[in-house]
């Protein structure tokens, strides 16, 4: 079961156009710093943090892996937002504004084992009409949507490219995540990679003498990644 806490502050993170208006209703005054105008990302959605990219950090490793929010990029399924720069999006949507305002479906690419597949939506997903992607169930759907490039990348392409020799089971990492589940899902900007480090397993105490395996841990290139904090 998901915390409460943790998914509704990814609600305001994330579901700002969708449920701004009782939003309102139930939390007096939360517009004046939550609601994007016109659909762009404005430097007040950092009242929450001090830097978008770092917005994830209010989650544990198990609200973060068991979120039922599909996360797409210009229409593409990377399953989370966490291996992209935010500050290269320039609009979130929901499936539901652009079959309202398009009158047809909504597509979802790069889905399935090969990510050659396609899902058709004939309307939005939602808690009572849940959609099921790559065998994970999801309530929501957000579309970030950028015209800038980005060059999209699974967490076992960025270990062998980073990490070409190891060859043993690999546990991944993004950021302080662990990924638990559904890894083969996940996609990120190899331009937003910042490093990618290899632990083996034979480094803990606890698994030294047990069935080698390598922690894989990727980390994007925030401010928390690239400047140590300081002791003041």
């Amino acid at each position: 079961m998901i915390k409460r806490k943790g998914l509704f502050m990814f609600i305001i993170r994330h579901m700002k156009p969708f449920f701004v208006w009782g939003l309102l209703v139930v939390i007096g005054g939360i517009h004046a710093f939550a609601a994007p105008t016109g659909g762009k990302l404005e430097d007040r959605d950092r009242s929450w943090v001090t830097d978008k990219n770092e917005e994830n950090g209010f989650q544990t490793d198990l609200e973060f892996n068991k979120l039922p929010v599909a996360m797409l990029l210009n229409n593409v399924f990377i399953k989370s937002d966490i291996g992209i720069d935010l500050y290269k999006v320039e609009k979130k949507e929901f499936p539901y504004y652009y079959i309202k305002r398009e009158h047809k479906p909504f597509i979802i690419r790069g889905v399935g084992k090969d990510g050659r597949d396609s899902i058709v939506l004939e309307k939005d997903a939602s808690p009572d009409n849940p959609i099921e992607i790559n065998g994970e169930s999801y309530i929501f759907v957000q579309n970030l949507i950028s015209s800038q490039k980005f060059d999209l990348a699974s967490l076992e392409e960025i270990k062998e490219e980073f990490c070409p020799d190891v060859t043993e089971p690999c546990l991944y990492m993004v950021n302080k995540f662990f990924i638990t589940k559904d890894v083969g899902s996940y996609k990120l900007d190899r331009n937003f990679v910042l490093k990618v480090e290899a632990l083996p397993s034979s480094e803990i105490v606890f698994f030294k003498g047990k069935e080698p395996f390598t922690i894989i841990r990727i980390f994007t290139n925030t401010p928390g990644n690239r400047y140590a904090p300081r002791i003041r």
